[in-house]
């Protein structure tokens, strides 16, 4: 920090690590998930009367991280 302010490379070095840190905690807890009981292959059945597939859960979240990617390039192209 210099003068109570970041520079903007602290700003993406914090993203990268959050954004690391959160995929490999997610693969994680899925490889877990998986071992401990392999046979549950959906999330919820609240709406849908099979559940989620873990697959539709891997597609809604590359598709959120997507879309922030998207929007970090485009703010960081604004200056």
């Amino acid at each position: 920090m210099y003068l109570g302010l970041h520079y903007p490379s602290d700003i993406l070095c914090g993203l990268a690590w959050g954004v690391a840190s959160g995929m490999i905690s997610y693969f994680v807890f899925h490889q877990f998930y998986y071992k401990v009981s392999p046979k549950i292959n959906y999330i919820s059945s609240q709406y849908t009367s099979t559940g989620y597939s873990n697959v539709d859960i891997d597609i809604v979240m590359m598709a959120i991280v997507g879309i922030l990617a998207i929007a970090v390039l485009a703010s960081l192209s604004v200056f």
